[in-house]
């Protein structure tokens, strides 16, 4: 369709040919914004890619559980498939069916809720500032960072402040089953986590917007001509200096990622494949704007 623009958002899934993503429609020149935009979530099945949800306005957040079950948040109080919330909704993400938590603001502060695979109730957050993302082992071991230097760790009862945090924004977070933790921060520090505390690793050459622990390396996504990095030792290495601003997500076999012009993966870190924007465009373009 004429006059528009097409981004991609937050992926979730085990390839570019398993997975959902977000993505984004906006007026040529302006881009996406939540009060001139719609919001997509498409399904990637192997070569097929079809349209599971739309709405005018703005999708925040996405995950897919291991059941195959898409967790949606809608910035005005809404969490799909029809849950309504008092406050704004900013991300989502889940261990399985019965453990999935979904956050927001509510009056200025961070509000948080759990998802037991019946229904949504609210638990603890970990502090006032807004959460950015969460990620986690097991219910007793979770890890929230976002604005202010959020860093924090639940262990099934309350959250634990971690000091290490500072003052930077701190945007993403991945932990593996031995509960190894890897934290991302805007001005680019990367934070390395265990049972025992936290340190900083690295500063990367510019804001690091994913990370991953995949095939025993850790994948750093920055916003950056570094691109797509690997961490060496204590610096970093850029692998695609062509893919910058990724959200990163590791599975049994592959790496997938995406960015505004792309959704896609890798098997083996070395050859990548994607689908660009023009796949959202086809997909969406028998549909008016919804705003």
């Amino acid at each position: 369709m004429e006059n528009l623009e097409y981004t991609w958002g937050a992926v979730s899934g085990r390839s570019h040919q398993d997975a959902v993503a977000l993505g984004y429609r906006g007026p040529a020149g302006i881009g996406f914004r939540p009060e001139a935009g719609d919001s997509w979530l498409i399904h990637f099945d192997g070569g097929q890619l079809t349209s599971r949800l739309q709405v005018g306005g703005w999708f925040t957040g996405l995950w897919w559980s291991p059941s195959g079950r898409a967790f949606v948040t809608h910035a005005p109080g809404k969490i799909h498939q029809a849950h309504d919330v008092p406050g704004m909704m900013v991300g989502v993400w889940g261990l399985d069916d019965t453990h999935v938590y979904a956050w927001g603001l509510r009056g200025g502060r961070s509000f948080l809720l759990r998802f037991d695979g019946q229904r949504w109730a609210d638990m603890p957050a970990p502090g006032p500032e807004r959460i950015v993302a969460m990620g986690g082992s097991r219910e007793d071991h979770l890890v929230a960072v976002g604005e202010g230097g959020l860093l924090a760790r639940w262990d099934g009862s309350r959250w634990a402040r971690a000091p290490e945090g500072g003052t930077e924004p701190l945007v993403t977070v991945h932990v593996d089953a031995s509960d190894e933790v890897w934290v991302g921060g805007g001005r680019g520090t990367l934070i390395q986590g265990s049972p025992y505390g936290f340190s900083a690793v690295t500063r990367a050459a510019a804001p690091i917007s994913g990370v991953a622990r995949w095939r025993e390396e850790v994948w750093v996504a920055t916003l950056g001509p570094p691109g797509l990095c690997k961490l060496q030792g204590t610096g970093l290495d850029s692998v695609k200096p062509n893919l910058p601003g990724l959200h990163l997500v590791p599975s049994e076999t592959h790496l997938l990622f995406s960015n505004t012009a792309d959704v896609g993966s890798t098997a083996d870190g070395v050859g990548f494949r994607a689908q660009g924007v023009d796949a959202l465009e086809r997909i969406t373009a028998p549909f008016a704007p919804m705003w």
